[in-house]
């Protein structure tokens, strides 16, 4: 016998003719270094984001908890689609639709169209849940249409309820953008669903973030489109070229500003134009001196004071001597037109926009959030209103007085000076964009809508005023839907009057939500039938959910990913708002703790059938795709007609 040692760990293993050198068995350091490559090297091989690394570490640590069934765990491309689709989707709408069934919801609809060029209608759900004993947002359905008509969604809605057996007396309201296909006073989708399905369905008009994003740009029409085309042109101008990038990257290195390409400006997204204004102004140093390269001699000249000890540091732009398309040099030739030759008047629309939009930015950014709102509707509009007013009106008199244009836009027209063409013709501008925003607000904005004015006596910062009483009143006639016995809808006058007055229940936090607090007061028993109405009420949507649906649809259904079909996406959705509703993980929600743990029988029950669901449902579609002989030659036959008679009469022309 002989005693080997091994040199790097210094492990001595014992060895004899009849017992071979045993294999040695790697440090657990060296075994957890070796798992970490493992694990990156599956993310880089399919390009997966690195913050998705803690994730895969924690769904391997889960599924080692039982080694055998991770051992006959296997799903290809394929069998992973049909169990999302029929199995783990399934399970979840079957829990979804036991709730919604019995209780008053809320929908959210919108049509957005995929990159694969489908037009997709989303649905989502809005509704209180004893089961997790908070108002939840589901995502109910995605529906692919072919034409967007009022009477072609409406028979896509209708046949939607038919499948998951929804009633419709349980539907409190729907929020749909404002176009006229949707809520159209005469042939709107809104209007046939009330008149043939839901007379008891709510008025909350349409999405009120729509409307303060078509205001903002009733407030920018007076501008000519000059920010905005010097924010297109600047984008453009460094999105394809990686010199034109690394340039300003290294002047805005010098200067000490944080290096970044130029946003893109997106009109239809909300507000954009201000996001994008002000990262222009952060980096407007950087832009003079970058397009200081781009001017002529004579120009460079004038200008050579406001850059000449940067440019002594940077040297002379390399990038001037390349060569531009003549697009590019009409782009640059723009763009160096305003921040040189006309920059006061791009600083000061900058500086205005920087300064005004906010107020409008930080209302849709409050009703964007997905817990409930809708009882601070009325109020807000209400304020942002008389803010937006008293820019440019005295409050008390109502009488027109110098407009307000931000501090940074104020100085430099102090500057110019009064009699200067430029101040002159800018708070002309001015005057012009408050008068048509203003007038925009005042038209768009439901603020007579009784609905609203209801639910806003819901807040509970609205007690201790009597003048929430006759409102409260109307909440039984409102939501019929709501089932009471006599005995509560008895006893609901008596609550009202003593809520109204009641200063001694809790106040609620900045950061407590309205329906949580509104359980609370239900579990007190004081206001049982007033708060079983609240949580109910509080139910409607109060700005377009489904927009951020469609943002995750752009990532799932792209050019690449043709095959993925609607049902599919339909199913992401389905999981990431019920993960959601519930507050926790997949790792958490799907996971064990041990092998002996117990399982979910209809989750089990319906990923066990998804193959066969699967299979019929594709026999399905292929019947009905078939060709029916019969229908191909009257169609054959109605075409050859139809031929024929345009050339007989073309022949008699």
């Amino acid at each position: 016998m002989h005693i080997d040692i091994t040199p790097s760990d210094n492990i001595i293993v014992a060895a004899s003719p009849n017992n071979p050198v045993q294999p040695r068995i790697p440090s657990l350091c060296n075994r957890v270094a070796q798992d970490q490559a493992l694990v990156l090297g599956f993310v880089a091989e399919n390009s997966l984001p690195l913050s998705i690394t803690p994730g895969l570490v924690d769904l391997a640590k889960v599924l080692a908890k039982d080694p055998k069934a991770l051992a006959e765990l296997s799903m290809d491309r394929t069998s992973a689609s049909y169990k999302l689709n029929y199995g783990v989707k399934n399970t979840i709408q079957d829990e979804v639709l036991e709730e919604i069934r019995s209780v008053p919801f809320s929908l959210n609809i919108d049509e957005a169209t995929s990159k694969t060029y489908k037009r997709i209608l989303g649905v989502l759900v809005s509704y209180w849940s004893e089961k997790l004993q908070r108002t939840v947002m589901q995502h109910l359905a995605a529906l692919e249409v072919v034409s967007v008509t009022a009477e072609s969604l409406f028979k896509k809605l209708d046949e939607l309820f038919e499948k998951m057996g929804l009633p419709w007396d349980n539907l409190i309201s729907i929020l749909m953008d404002s176009c006229a296909v949707m809520r159209g006073s005469k042939n709107g989708l809104e209007k046939l669903i009330r008149d043939r399905h839901a007379p008891q369905m709510l008025d909350i008009d349409g999405d009120s973030c729509h409307h303060i994003h078509n205001a903002s740009k009733k407030f920018c029409s007076p501008f000519e489109h000059w920010v905005e085309g010097l924010l297109s042109d600047l984008h453009t101008d460094h999105r394809w070229s990686a010199d034109m990038r690394d340039g300003l990257r290294e002047i805005s290195i010098i200067l000490g500003i944080h290096a970044s390409r130029p946003e893109r400006y997106i009109p239809h997204r909300w507000l954009s134009v201000l996001d994008v204004s002000l990262d222009t102004l952060r980096l407007w140093d950087a832009f003079v001196i970058f397009y200081y390269a781009f001017l002529g001699n004579e120009d460079r000249a004038t200008y050579k004071d406001i850059v000449n000890g940067i440019l002594e540091k940077r040297g002379e732009l390399r990038i001037r001597s390349k060569n531009f398309t003549n697009e590019g040099k009409m782009r640059k030739a723009r763009i160096y037109k305003k921040v040189f030759f006309e920059e006061k008047r791009t600083l000061l629309e900058l500086h205005f926009y920087a300064s005004l939009l906010p107020m409008l930015k930080q209302y849709t950014l409050l009703f964007q959030c997905k817990e409930p709102k809708i009882h601070r509707l009325h109020d807000e509009q209400e304020i942002l209103l008389k803010e937006f007013l008293s820019c440019f009106i005295k409050p008390k008199k109502l009488v027109n007085r110098d407009p307000s244009a931000g501090y940074e836009a104020t100085s430099i027209l102090e500057k110019l000076g009064k009699n200067h063409p430029l101040a002159k013709s800018f708070n002309m501008k001015v005057i012009q964009a408050y008068t048509r925003c203003a007038i925009d607000l005042q038209a768009k904005l439901p603020l007579d809508n009784p609905v609203l004015r209801t639910l806003s006596c819901l807040d509970p910062n609205a007690r201790g005023s009597q003048h929430i009483i006759p409102h409260l009143k109307n909440l039984l006639d409102m939501f019929p839907a709501v089932k009471l016995t006599e005995e509560e809808k008895a006893g609901f006058q008596h609550e009202i009057y003593r809520y109204a007055s009641d200063m001694m229940l809790p106040p609620m936090a900045d950061d407590t939500r309205v329906d949580l607090w509104w359980n609370a007061v239900r579990q007190t028993l004081r206001y049982p039938t007033l708060a079983k109405m609240a949580l109910f009420a509080l139910c409607p949507f109060h700005g377009s959910q489904v927009a951020s649906s469609f943002s995750m649809m752009a990532n799932i259904m792209q050019a690449k990913t043709s095959s993925l079909n609607v049902e599919t996406y339909e199913a992401y959705e389905v999981v990431k708002y019920q993960l959601k509703a519930m507050q926790v993980s997949a790792i958490q929600h799907y996971s064990r703790p041990s092998r002996d743990s117990p399982i979910n029988p209809s989750l089990v029950q319906n990923l066990k059938l998804s193959s066969r669901r699967y299979r019929a449902e594709n026999k399905r579609r292929a019947e009905l795709h078939a060709p029916n002989p019969a229908r191909k030659k009257a169609t054959k036959d109605s075409l050859f007609s139809s031929v024929y008679v345009s050339w007989l009469g073309f022949i008699y022309v």
